[in-house]
Formats: structure tokens, C-alpha cells, sequence
């Protein structure tokens, strides 16, 4: 946390000692190289200039952010004052409103062709925070070359990948592209069609897997009404479950010598669902079955590639992140009839920056968790914990939901506090909640052009 003030801007190009020429309310792009109080430092078009932001909070509003959209307010022989555009537009509605010469031009700054290619490459590298260079753009058109037929939205989950750190290939960028359910709905599709096959003409083998599979799923449900214990177990399955590859399963076997895995499929892992799948595949009746599991497995690995990130920014956050399907506990209401209407849970929680290992510092991180408790209404608690001090915000979409979540505060701050944790601030208000749900192409990936300003 740096406390220690803005730092001093330093002297850079004015914006009449230089070719780049800003007329009165112009719109422009910019790469946004430092922030110090209402003013910064823009690269526009390779030139850079200091420009003064018409307040301090749309100031705050650059400090995390590479690329942004502005217009010219006010300009003067020494000064310029801009103001930050308001960005709610899709990202592909963001890219078509720049000024048709800025691509263009820091193709050509950057020593790269200009063509529709390398145009739609730059565009989607913009929407996604990343620098337009000639190592991003080629090894972006290797990628896309690949492909029988690519256009704008896969060149920005191409970029997204490389935004999150993860290397690009054929096979991320096809799951990528998948557009995966909520996690609690396949969990509760799947475990329902296995619940048949019990009553079904399948041999004796196929049906103790069937269970096992079963149980694997329950697993995966983590339950709010337990005690701090059970919920602390089901936790880490949940985590061990969808970790853990079938990759590093198979070379379990394979270091064991061991031929046949269906010995081991208990439900202790997601092999129990891949040696289902073998068994299943062998009845043509069974083919629907065969490809849910097909595309639970799939998405699985989904979570697993966003989490395996390796290439991330110094400065970045790098996060773990899982979804979890919660059984909320309601008065009158059976476990099997809490079982069938689950909620999701988005989880991130933000690494060490300061250790090149992934490691999560329980004294010092960041976790948000966002709660779908319906169609209509979420929940979202944001925490940073710094020397083990607390900081808490949480946002609902209602204010019926509000009130309830105040009424919970005491409780939450006192079970932190009984974990050994001080907490220093708690929040609660009604404010927007952007889905965070780790599945899906259209919400995982939140490019600078998704992202609401208000001004």
C-alpha cells in the first residue's frame, strides 16, 4: 500500500513542441503512462503529453488502467484538461469509435504493416490493456492464422488469454470460446441424469460408478449451514476436486504401473467421471449422458487453464479462481430440497505479488466473493487484509438486500475477528454487480471497453 503521496510528473513533449495537434472537445485514445493528482501522462499517437483531468476522481479512476478514452475540454497555450469518456459500450463498439488514423498510426509507430489483419489484432490488444508490438501482434497473428476462419471476437479472446497470463494455443483458445453454464447448473443437471441411470438397464459396474459419481458432485456442493469445520472440509474437496487435472491423475497410474483406473474411482476426483464416461460411450443410448459429462469435464478444465497463469504483468494481480455451488440453509427446508436449488458462488482471491511462487498470504491479500442468491439479486463482499487488518466492502443490488446484509455485519465481523484478524473498516451499500462467474467467454473476460465510468 503506497501511502507516501503522488509522485512528481515529470517533463515530457508539449503539445505544441510536437506534430501531435488536439482540437477542442476531439475524442482520442491514449496509453496512460502516470498519474499523479489531476493530472497525467498520456502516450498519444508515440507523443507524449501531460494533460489536466477535470476532477481528482476521474483521476483515481486512470490509476488502474493502461488505455482509455478521452475528450478535450479546454485548451490553453500551456495546459490541456480532458475528461475521461464514459466506457459502456462493448468492447467491440469501443474499438469501431476510435479515430480511424490512431490504429493506423501506432502500427506503423510500432514498425508493424497495416492491414485489416494486424488492425483487428491492435484492436483487440487495446480492448484488453496489452501494448500494440510487433513480438504481441505476431505472435497474436501465428495464433489466429491457425484458424479455418477467425474474426474480431476470437482475436479479442486470443488477446483476453494473453491479458490473464496464460500462453497462447489451439486448444485455450477453444475453450475459450466455449460458452460454458454456471457450474450449479451442471452440477445439478448431471447429478440428476446419473440419479436415473440407477433405475436403468445398465450392468451392475456402471451403476456403482454412476453412485460414486454422485457422491463426487455432493462434494462439490458446499453447504452455509454447516459448523466452521465441515465447511472448512468441504472447501478444500472443493478445491481439490476441481484442481486437480485428470492429467496428474492418469500419471498417477502411469508412475504406479497400474493398468486399470477404474480401481480408483471412488469419488474422490474427476477420474471417477472420466472412467464413468469410458464405460458409458460403449451405449449408444447413453450418448446425451456421454456428452454432459463431456462438457462438465471441459468446463473443469476451463477453471483449471484461467488458473494456471504464469505470464502475468509486475504490477497485475493474479488471482485463483473458483466457482462454488452453495446450498444455503433456509428454516423448513430439507437438505435434498436445498440441494436442487443452489446458488453460485464466484471466488477470487488475489496471490502474493511479492513471491515468484503462487502463493496465497493469509496476512496480506484481496478476495472478492460474489453471490447469485437469485435471477434478480446478488451479493458481493470485496476484503483486503493488509498485516492482517481488515478492510470490508460489501455491495447488494437492493436495498432490501442491504438491509439484511447490516443486520449480518456484527456476526461477520466478529467470526474475522475470532480467526485472529482486526478489522478496521466495514461498508455496506446498493451498487451494480458485474457477473464474475469464472465460466463462460462473455463473463469472464472484462476489458477496459466493459467497464462502466461514470463522469
Amino acid at each position: 500500500m503506497n501511502i507516501s503521496g503522488p509522485a512528481p510528473i515529470a517533463t515530457v513533449q508539449r503539445p505544441d513542441e510536437s506534430t501531435l495537434a488536439l482540437r477542442l472537445n476531439q475524442r482520442f485514445a491514449a496509453e496512460v503512462l502516470q498519474v499523479s493528482g489531476d493530472r497525467a501522462i498520456l502516450s498519444v499517437e508515440g507523443v507524449q503529453i501531460v494533460a489536466r483531468m477535470t476532477s481528482m476522481e476521474q483521476a483515481s479512476q486512470l490509476i488502474e488502467r493502461r488505455f482509455a478514452q478521452f475528450v478535450v475540454r479546454d485548451l490553453s497555450e500551456s495546459s490541456v484538461t480532458i475528461q475521461l469518456l464514459s466506457q459502456g459500450k462493448s468492447t467491440g463498439q469501443l474499438a469501431s469509435t476510435q479515430a480511424p488514423e490512431f490504429i493506423p498510426n501506432l502500427l506503423k509507430f510500432a514498425g508493424l504493416p497495416v492491414n485489416e489483419t494486424t488492425e483487428m489484432i491492435a484492436r483487440a490488444l487495446l480492448s484488453n490493456q496489452l501494448p500494440v508490438t510487433v513480438e504481441l501482434v505476431t505472435e497474436m497473428h501465428t495464433l489466429l492464422m491457425q484458424e479455418a476462419h477467425w474474426d474480431q471476437n476470437t482475436a479479442q479472446l486470443a488477446a483476453a488469454l494473453k491479458a490473464a497470463g496464460i500462453p497462447l494455443s489451439l486448444g485455450a483458445l477453444a475453450l475459450a470460446k466455449s460458452d460454458f453454464p454456471a457450474l450449479v447448473e451442471m452440477v445439478t443437471s448431471l447429478q440428476t441424469k446419473l440419479e436415473t441411470i440407477q433405475q436403468s438397464n445398465v450392468p451392475a459396474i456402471t451403476k456403482e460408478l454412476a453412485k460414486n459419481a454422485i457422491e463426487l458432485l455432493r462434494q462439490l456442493v458446499v453447504s452455509l449451514g454447516d459448523k466452521s469445520e465441515p465447511l472448512k472440509t468441504n472447501l478444500q474437496d472443493v478445491f481439490r476436486i476441481l484442481g486437480t487435472p485428470i492429467e496428474k491423475e492418469l500419471a498417477k497410474f502411469v508412475i504406479k504401473g497400474e493398468q486399470n483406473p477404474v480401481l480408483d474411482a471412488t469419488g474422490k476426483s474427476l477420474m471417477t467421471l472420466a472412467v464413468l464416461r469410458r464405460y458409458l460411450s460403449t451405449n449408444p443410448s447413453q450418448r446425451g449422458l456421454v456428452n454432459e459429462i463431456d462438457r462438465f469435464l471441459e468446463a473443469a478444465r476451463f477453471l483449471q487453464l484461467l488458473n494456471s497463469s504464469t505470464l502475468t504483468e509486475p504490477n497485475q494481480e493474479s488471482w485463483l479462481r473458483m466457482d462454488i455451488p452453495l446450498s444455503i440453509a433456509h428454516p423448513g427446508i430439507r437438505a435434498q430440497e436445498r440441494q436442487k436449488d443452489l446458488s453460485s458462488a464466484h471466488l477470487r482471491i488475489s496471490y502474493s505479488p511479492e513471491n515468484e511462487e503462487k502463493r496465497i498470504d493469509p496476512a496480506n491479500t484481496h478476495f472478492v466473493v460474489n453471490v447469485d442468491l437469485d435471477e434478480k439479486e446478488s451479493i458481493q463482499i470485496n476484503v483486503s487484509i493488509a498485516e492482517k487488518r481488515v478492510g470490508m466492502e460489501v455491495f447488494t443490488t437492493t436495498d432490501k438486500t442491504r438491509n439484511l446484509a447490516e443486520e449480518e455485519l456484527p456476526g461477520l465481523k466478529e467470526g474475522i475477528e475470532t480467526l485472529g484478524y482486526i478489522v478496521q473498516s466495514v461498508e455496506c451499500e446498493t451498487a451494480k454487480i458485474e457477473n464474475e462467474s469464472s465460466l463462460g467467454a462473455s463473463s469472464i473476460w472484462r476489458s477496459f471497453g466493459e467497464v462502466s465510468v461514470e463522469v
